[in-house]
């Protein structure tokens, strides 16, 4: 008997279909080494958190770092303008997992904001809430992550994590025709636009290297941590001078 074709299924050739195969070949390319260093180390300390004193903030961790891969797979495949959305949330799924390793009132406070109104309500307490708490207890202990953290909100605020202009002009490509110009939105990014995404990336996943190293200082050495993220970034300098070399000159 002869099955019947869904119509589900049927014309496989697609505009979608045709953007996926491109992101698809975009991101079967080579992956800058820094990027993979990076990669190894976050595996690495994401692996040895099964028995930790701080259980929630372990999760928070694992999230962030899923978070951190997806922003890759974003970067790599093209869709720079949308990586900003990726990085703000490993930002701040990073300040919850800080703030829950130092406060267990905000983490009860957290887990039964659904369930409790004075809870949600404290949560949205953007003056006096839970990541204003968590920069301040950061700002007191690692002054140095705490200025990357601000600043990483803001550029990420500016670049794509709310629809700002920067993030339209760089998704913006420009032609001129017959005294014509039209503006058109990039889906897919070209060589550099994916090579400054990956750099940004590159960026935060140092900034979660050293909340991990903040929360758990004797699991970050024993993995060798200091000595992964040194390399990495050693290798990230050489890449990001190689694409400053490759960058066409006025």
């Amino acid at each position: 008997m002869r099955g019947r074709q869904s119509s589900l299924t049927v014309g496989l050739e697609s505009p979608l279909n045709n953007f996926l195969g491109k992101a698809q070949h975009n991101l079967s390319g080579p992956l800058p080494i820094c990027i993979k260093l990076v990669d190894g180390l976050l595996l690495s300390l994401s692996e040895n958190l099964d028995d930790s004193q701080f259980p929630t903030s372990a999760r928070l961790f694992h999230l962030a770092f899923s978070s951190w891969r997806s922003g890759i797979i974003l970067a790599q495949a093209g869709a720079g303008s949308q990586v900003p959305l990726c990085m703000r949330h490993v930002v701040e799924t990073s300040l919850y997992s800080y703030l829950f390793s130092r406060s267990t009132e905000w983490e009860d406070i957290w887990w039964t904001r659904e369930t409790n109104s004075a809870s949600k309500q404290r949560m949205r307490n953007g003056k006096q809430g839970p990541l204003k708490r968590s920069r301040e207890l950061l700002k007191s202990e690692n002054e140095n992550l705490f200025r990357f953290v601000s600043n990483s909100e803001s550029h990420f605020i500016d670049f794509g994590a709310h629809p700002n202009v920067f993030q339209l002009v760089n998704a913006t490509v420009v032609t001129d025709d017959d005294n014509a110009e039209t503006h058109l939105t990039a889906f897919l990014g070209d060589d550099e636009s994916r090579a400054r995404s990956l750099i940004s990336c590159l960026g935060i996943g140092f900034m979660l290297s050293e909340f991990f190293e903040t929360i758990w200082p004797l699991r970050f050495d024993i993995c060798n941590g200091a000595g992964i993220r040194a390399e990495a970034f050693g290798q990230g300098n050489l890449y990001i001078n190689a694409i400053r070399f490759a960058e066409p000159k006025e």
